[in-house]
């Protein structure tokens, strides 16, 4: 007889001889099914064949039948892995991208993963690999990335895919500010790239084409995490501010007020670009916007230019 377990070989007695027993060990992860294969053959007189295992609060027995499964009718495995579970990215750098997941299940067993940058020749993993780094690639660029799982047969289940764009090779410049000479944010009077948001205009405005007391405007642009982690978001207006971070709108008080400070937390993975859009109106009196943040490592201070892209 021989015996595989999840591809591998663990007994390998193929040959004539009277009923003996062997055994081997291994490791398993409680729920997980594992590919099984065991061949077996007769002779002469008795004929005789046991699989047996013994385990955790499990004494010697018959392996039972509620703890095997087969294929289809003809023995053949035809079901693909689902989809890996929460595909993710860890951290990106101008080189490297840390991707993570979590596995994925198949009616036999999962034997490994494959992960496709750009439709290229697959990268392949083992069954028990949930996280990998893709390493020399381009400073702000974006890649196609694809994960599946597949099974001992060759199945293979689908593929979840990610548009990842590496960290510019440059420091940001700011965010983009559309300035509008009226408070509802229509028909922009010019715009400019903004390296800080960090103005107090007083009882003025930020240009002698738009009045005092009735302007609006919304920077616009992408800002990059230098660490993962829970950032905390600081808006101080006078007057109304909105803050949204990747579509989620984290600060919400586009209403007349003197100048106060609203504050939301958001998590940031180091590396990746958000969306960022903030609007600001002014109806009378003083004008200030300013936007800060305080992160990990980071105490509270306004977002640094070198962050934000516009």
């Amino acid at each position: 007889m021989r015996l595989w377990v999840n591809g591998q070989l663990l007994i390998d007695r193929f040959l004539r001889q009277a009923a003996t027993e062997y055994s081997a060990s291994l490791d398993l992860v409680g729920g997980r099914k594992y590919d099984i294969r065991m061949d077996y053959f007769e002779n002469t007189a008795i004929a005789t064949a046991q699989l047996l295992w013994s385990g955790p609060a499990i004494g010697k027995a018959a392996i039972p039948q509620n703890r095997l499964y087969t294929g289809d009718a003809s023995g053949a495995d035809t079901t693909p892995p689902s989809s890996v579970l929460f595909f993710d990215i860890n951290r990106i750098s101008k080189t490297e991208i840390d991707l993570a997941w979590e596995s994925a299940s198949d009616n036999v067993a999962v034997t490994g993963y494959e992960i496709r940058v750009n439709d290229g020749t697959p990268i392949v993993l083992g069954f028990d690999t949930f996280d990998y780094t893709l390493r020399n690639l381009s400073p702000n660029t974006t890649y196609k990335i694809a994960i599946n799982a597949f099974d001992a047969a060759g199945n293979r289940g689908p593929a979840l895919t990610r548009n990842i764009t590496t960290v510019p090779d440059q420091p940001g410049r700011g965010l983009q500010g559309a300035y509008f000479d009226n408070m509802d944010f229509t028909a922009p009077v010019f715009t400019r790239t903004d390296p800080t948001i960090n103005f107090n205009w007083g009882s003025g405005s930020p240009d002698p084409r738009i009045a005092p007391d009735t302007f609006s405007i919304r920077w616009t642009g992408q800002i990059i995490a230098p660490t993962t982690g829970i950032y905390t978001f600081y808006t101080t207006t006078d007057d109304g501010v909105r803050l949204t971070i990747d579509g989620t709108r984290y600060i919400d008080k586009l209403t007349p007020q003197s100048g106060i400070e609203y504050s939301a937390q958001a998590y940031l993975i180091e590396g990746h670009r958000y969306d960022i859009v903030l609007e600001y109106f002014e109806r009378f009196g003083g004008a200030m916007a300013k936007l800060q943040w305080a992160g990990p490592g980071i105490s509270k201070q306004v977002v640094p230019q070198s962050q934000l892209f516009s």
